[in-house]
């Protein structure tokens, strides 16, 4: 039985965070969340393997972090914000990451390309600011 299974009040895909759940993915957050400074990037990059050793990940945990299967992951207990350290350090955009959990069509891609791209409004949208509220 996965961690907090029976605790996610009928919703599919959603994992409930919850005490027991956030102390079963205490080693999956403590991982991700070293990935703050650039030498453990790195690290981590060069041997995700060893990486995961150090945190002593288990083969679950592992096989969920070397499939990018953040659906997974957050079963296990990761927190959403910290598993977003391991797709940063590997650049997996967040449409990657969302298509490795079927969550994204090739409708939204082409409507995505459409009404976002940054040639529509002549400049990067970075640089777009908000009107107050």
């Amino acid at each position: 039985m996965s961690a907090g299974a029976g605790r996610d009040w009928g919703v599919p895909d959603s994992h409930i965070s919850d005490g027991a759940r956030s102390r079963s993915g205490y080693r999956i957050n403590k991982m991700c969340i070293s990935l703050t400074k650039a030498a453990n990037r790195e690290a981590f990059k060069a041997d995700e393997e060893g990486y995961m050793a150090r945190f002593g990940l288990n083969d679950e945990e592992r096989r969920a972090v070397r499939e990018r299967n953040w659906l997974r992951l957050t079963e296990l207990g990761g927190n959403v914000y910290f598993l977003m350290k391991i797709g940063a350090c590997v650049a997996a955009p967040a449409a990657a990451r969302a298509a490795k959990n079927s969550r994204v069509n090739s409708a939204f891609e082409r409507r995505k390309k459409r009404e976002f791209s940054p040639a529509l409004y002549g400049r990067s949208l970075r640089c777009v600011a908000l009107p107050a509220a």
